[in-house]
């Protein structure tokens, strides 16, 4: 995890003025998944997923570890319909809750697939800050074929009766995430819980400091045991050889987690140069992601989509029917800046098809200056959403 440093300094400077020390700074999402986890854990497998205002954390956790980890663009403001809305608020939520099902149901099978020793995960814990989204766990559970139980504020919270009934369901659900932040320092429970720091400036630099003050300390030893001896140099030697030895378990850590993290690290790079590359062409590809995510029919889900310099571009997914995928290219073509949008090929029930049922390519050609969405393929938001 991380954050621009513009973006702390803000917090830092605002906290200092109010006279408030800062402890920590951390996503609200892992505050809840603090809060939720000796639900997540009481039995050996188990699914958490957070609900945000604009985003959807999916974590599957088998045996107290986080086992694999999902993030989904569909948050509270798209699974709740506008109070001030007409009638067609409830049509918008259920495409959303059925969009969010679908995800949620790709991601336990694929978990299935990757761990096939792993019980079956037969638990949902949703965590929301909202109380309208209670009503979630009960509308998500017989299409994912899942139980799915509320994350709770826990009993412990409740220091007064007064504040025990404001913790009480629904209302309680609006401070899981803030009671969860404020674990961060209780480090009770399993250590498997995790503590992230986002405010820290310099990371590990406390053990690098650590570390040398130890260094100087054994060099000053070494001195002394030189002028008491043979014994004392016997014993500097035995240290030198331990600390010899923790330097190559350090070295090897070090070469084990570079090997690990560098091929995630050069495929980022190298999808960055092209996104550069594509905008040094004017091809303005987040409103094009934007447009095709528009245009994909509920019941379809997208997997790759590729861009060339020509302005070709060609978009794989899966679909539950042959009708989710032709509603997905009429959609396309009301965008006037898509031209020649045709399926390249779709395979039904072939052994390829293990997700939605369908499998399908299309491809089209992006044209001119990119202007607004049509009306029905870009629905208003009431927050920003930040890359």
């Amino acid at each position: 995890m991380a954050v621009e440093e513009s973006v702390l300094s803000g917090y830092r400077d605002a906290l200092g003025r109010a006279g408030v020390q800062i402890e920590g700074i951390e996503p609200l999402h892992m505050g809840m998944y603090r809060l939720a986890y000796p639900q997540i854990t009481s039995e050996g497998t188990s699914t958490f997923v957070s609900v945000g205002s604009i985003r959807t954390e999916i974590g599957l956790i088998n045996q107290g570890e986080l086992a694999l980890y999902r993030r989904i663009e569909i948050g509270s403001t798209d699974l709740l319909p506008d109070p001030l809305a007409s009638s067609d608020g409830d049509a918008v939520r259920e495409s959303a809750v059925s969009s969010l099902a679908m995800e949620l149901r790709r991601s336990l099978d694929y978990f299935h697939r990757e761990f096939p020793d792993a019980p079956v995960v037969a638990r949902v814990i949703l965590a929301a800050q909202h109380p309208r989204l209670i009503e979630l766990a009960e509308t998500l559970s017989p299409i994912i074929k899942a139980e799915v139980e509320m994350a709770r504020p826990p009993i412990t919270a409740a220091s007064t009766s007064a504040i025990a009934t404001e913790l009480e369901m629904p209302h309680g659900v609006n401070y899981i995430g803030a009671i969860g932040l404020a674990m961060e320092g209780i480090g009770a429970g399993s250590p498997n819980i995790p503590t992230f720091d986002l405010a820290s400036r310099s990371g590990r630099g406390h053990e690098l400091r650590a570390a040398r003050k130890s260094l100087m300390t054994s060099m000053v030893a070494a001195v002394v045991v030189a002028a008491v001896g043979g014994i004392g140099a016997a014993i500097f030697g035995t240290r030198m050889a331990k600390v010899n030895e923790g330097l190559e378990k350090t070295q090897a850590d070090h070469a084990a987690l570079q090997s690990r993290y560098r091929p995630e690290s050069d495929a980022r790079l190298a999808r960055v140069n092209q996104l550069r590359d594509l905008s040094k062409e004017g091809i303005p590809f987040q409103p094009l992601m934007d447009a095709v995510t528009a245009a994909l029919d509920p019941q379809a889900g997208l997997n790759t989509i590729k861009f060339d310099q020509g302005g070709g571009i060609s978009i794989a997914g899966e679909a539950t029917s042959e009708l989710a995928l032709i509603n997905t290219m009429e959609r396309m073509r009301q965008f006037p800046h898509f031209t020649n949008t045709i399926v390249e090929s779709f395979d039904k029930g072939g052994p390829n098809v293990k997700e939605l049922g369908l499998r399908f390519s299309i491809s089209t050609r992006y044209a001119g200056t990119f202007g607004n969405l049509p009306a029905a393929l870009n629905p208003p938001r009431s927050e920003k959403q930040h890359p």
